[in-house]
This record gives C-alpha cells, sequence and structure tokens, in this order.
C-alpha cells in the first residue's frame, strides 16, 4: 500500500499538467429576481447542480463549467424557473486547501412553467472553496444572470429585455484529477 501513495506521489510530482473534473450540487439562497420594468425584486430559493471541466497545472484552473438550477420565485404565481448555464472558468487551488475561481457566463437560458422562454443568458460567479477532505470541497458562490430576450408560450419573441437573476449558493463538490 505504501509503495502505491509513493508511486502516486511521484507520478503527480512529475506530470505536467492534469484534467479535472468537479461536478457539485448545493443550495441557492437569497436569491433576488428582477423582471424587465419591475420596479422590485422577486425573491427565490432552489438547487443547483453541474460540473467544471478543464485542465490544472501548478494549481491553476481553466475550463468551462455547466449548470442547471431550479428555482421557485416568490411572485403571485410561485413562479418555478429552470435555468441552464455555460461558460468558461479560471481559477486556483491554493496549498492550503483554499480554492478560488471565476466563471464568465456566455450563454443561458431559463424557462417559467406556464409562461414562457428566457432567452440570450450571460452574467458571470465568483466562488471560494476549502477542501474538508481530499475529494470533498465545501464552496460559496455568488452568481448573477442576465436575459436579453423572453418569449411566450405562443411564440411572441420580446427582445432588448433586461431580467436579472442574482443569487449565492452553498454547495458541495467533488474536485478530480487524472495526470496527463
Amino acid at each position: 500500500m505504501k509503495y502505491l501513495i509513493c508511486l502516486i506521489l511521484l507520478i503527480s510530482a512529475t506530470a505536467n499538467a492534469s484534467f479535472m473534473i468537479e461536478p457539485f450540487a448545493g443550495m441557492n439562497f437569497n436569491g433576488q429576481f428582477q423582471a424587465d420594468g419591475a420596479s422590485d425584486k422577486d425573491n427565490f430559493s432552489g438547487t443547483m447542480y453541474g460540473a467544471r471541466a478543464g485542465i490544472e497545472r501548478m494549481g491553476f484552473m481553466i475550463g468551462m463549467d455547466a449548470r442547471i438550477g431550479n428555482w421557485t420565485i416568490d411572485d403571485d404565481n410561485d413562479s418555478e424557473l429552470s435555468t441552464t448555464s455555460y461558460g468558461f472558468f479560471a481559477g486556483y487551488n491554493f496549498p492550503m486547501l483554499l480554492r478560488v475561481w471565476g466563471t464568465y457566463v456566455f450563454a443561458g437560458d431559463g424557462t417559467v412553467e406556464d409562461s414562457g422562454d428566457f432567452l440570450k443568458g450571460s452574467g458571470f460567479i465568483l466562488g471560494i472553496g476549502y477542501k474538508v477532505l481530499p475529494f470533498v470541497s465545501l464552496n460559496f458562490e455568488t452568481g448573477n444572470l442576465k436575459f436579453a430576450e423572453f418569449e411566450t408560450e405562443a411564440g411572441v419573441n420580446d427582445s432588448g429585455r433586461s431580467d436579472e437573476a442574482t443569487y449565492y449558493l452553498l454547495s458541495v463538490s467533488v474536485p478530480l484529477s487524472i495526470g496527463l
């Protein structure tokens, strides 16, 4: 067993880069959604899950981020909003088990039950994580999603909108690295 550990340490010390994949799941809290033209914001909460995948070298990480959110908006109808977003992320793993990253969301959409679809999403995500075990990280993120179009169920497209969702996310992830 200790020979296997020594071999793994030797291989990881000599590897130039590694492929990383990090599935995660968490709960959104203190989320606020502001519809285009509305003066007030509606609160929302729900779940979010997804994964980050990319390359890691000397602590630096870069790659893609994909996630799905299922939120309940506290408005007059208790609307259900399902979102998907895709982005590029970059981050750093500090030697002291702390991790930070930022994601630029370049595409996203959302569906409101019995209403229509939000299109042309963009935004950003900032995160910090702490590895409590070698393969488990507790994370805190803040995110912002903006949608530029809304298409009703009848097919009417309203472009030039400014619908916005901001949220906080507490999540658990499993960051895995595979040497290249």
